[in-house]
């Protein structure tokens, strides 16, 4: 029987707004991170630096800057100290153009990947 009995709760796990706060994270991170790859935004961040210098060095918006920033601070891609940012050993390793073991071609190669991917057709296909 696979009714629940009297004193059973019912829960789903979690409620609409985290699962809607997760995918959109998660959609917001994968964006951002694509973003810094492709502005090479890790090349400026060696060193610690504020969001404001880092916007005015390359004439982008310091507010939507930040938001980036720390988004990939909390993915471990950024060291956040004092109101600066600077790289992670990750960051500095894959993430720097001309470093042996760059990884942006490939981020490249997956979003476009990403972008061919269509399941609605493929589950509609038969």
């Amino acid at each position: 029987d696979l009714r629940r009995g009297p004193d059973e709760k019912v829960g789903f796990g979690m409620s609409a707004e985290t699962l809607m706060r997760r995918v959109s994270g998660g959609l917001r991170v994968a964006k951002d991170l694509m973003a810094a790859v492709r502005l090479d935004l890790f090349a400026d961040l060696e060193t610690a630096t504020s969001p404001e210098e880092l916007a005015l060095k390359r004439r982008l918006s310091k507010e939507s800057l930040a938001l980036v920033l720390a988004r990939l601070a909390s993915l471990g891609l950024l060291l956040h100290r004092g109101g600066t940012y600077r790289n992670s050993e990750a960051a500095s390793r894959f993430l720097r153009k001309g470093r042996p073991d760059y990884l942006g071609l490939r981020l490249e190669e997956m979003v476009a990947e990403a972008d061919r991917y269509d399941p609605l057709t493929r589950l509609r296909s038969r």
